[in-house]
């Protein structure tokens, strides 16, 4: 049911954020690896809530791993298509998930740059 879906999307963001501050880097980027199939699903799913969920839950990644590059492409463009979500609260949690996304990819890319 959706409130299972819910609490996955909410674990996500949750592990990902443990495995961040806790664990070895190599750690944390084959779990964001394992991850965004199931959060492409949750993004793509029928309750608004899950897909707000799911989208707070890539916010939450692309904000603490500053990186750069952390969210794939496809992966931020499911997230762009939540734009045209018919839920408000589903299009600002898409807009606040691909301002972070979005500026975590100009820093990769300004590295990169003076490299």
């Amino acid at each position: 049911d959706s409130f299972a879906r819910y609490a996955a999307a909410r674990a996500i963001g949750r592990l990902l954020l443990a495995e961040l501050r806790h664990g070895p880097p190599d750690a944390y980027a084959g779990a964001l690896r394992a991850c965004e199939a199931p959060l492409f699903a949750l993004l793509c799913d029928d309750s608004l809530d899950v897909r707000r969920r799911a989208c707070t839950s890539c916010k939450t990644v692309a904000k603490l791993y500053r990186g750069g590059g952390v969210l794939s492409k496809a992966l931020v463009t499911a997230i762009a298509e939540k734009l045209a979500d018919p839920s408000r609260s589903v299009r600002v949690a898409a807009e606040k998930a691909l301002s972070y996304a979005l500026d975590a990819k100009a820093s990769l890319a300004g590295v990169e740059a003076a490299a």
